[in-house]
């Protein structure tokens, strides 16, 4: 069987397979997964018998649609103060459904003092949006020590 392949400009790809004697084989792949805009692909074949037939077909692919992640809940655990920014990881979820962390980047802001930090999650790959959430940075329990204390005998004069 002979393969040729297609590629595109984005990286994406099909792979045409064909071969065979009379009705033959023709099986054509691709990843569906990166097509984000609609593509057509036009395949002649031919015959090699010299009668001069041919046929030219035109395959379309639908555009794939992203996921809008605008009304997306984005929570993420309470934190405690310490000095350094606070960037925990954030969970995501559309209509019940939670969001893998490779579907969007986070950038993180007011997260450093106690009170409440925001969260703007921005949609990539199969997903596009932004959503905001919040979480708060508790104050820190203060740690002391006690002072220690001498045990002094009067000798009668000062020390």
């Amino acid at each position: 069987m002979a393969t040729k392949t297609k590629q595109w400009p984005d990286g994406s790809s099909a792979t045409i397979q064909y071969g065979g004697q009379g009705d033959g084989e023709i099986i054509i792949t691709s990843d569906p997964n990166s097509v984000y805009e609609a593509r057509s692909m036009q395949i002649t074949v031919e015959t090699t018998d010299g009668s001069g037939i041919s046929k030219t077909i035109t395959i379309n692919q639908a555009a794939k649609q992203r996921i809008d992640l605008s009304a997306a809940v984005v929570t993420a655990a309470t934190q405690t103060y310490s000095g350094s920014a606070k960037t925990p990881t954030p969970t995501v979820t559309l209509n019940g459904t939670v969001i893998p962390s490779t579907g969007y980047d986070v950038a993180y802001s007011d997260n450093t003092n106690a009170g409440t930090a925001t969260m703007t999650v921005t949609g990539k790959g199969d997903y596009t949006g932004t959503a905001y959430g919040t979480f708060t940075i508790n104050k820190a329990t203060p740690s002391y020590t006690a002072p220690t204390y001498r045990s002094l005998t009067y000798s009668g004069s000062n020390r």
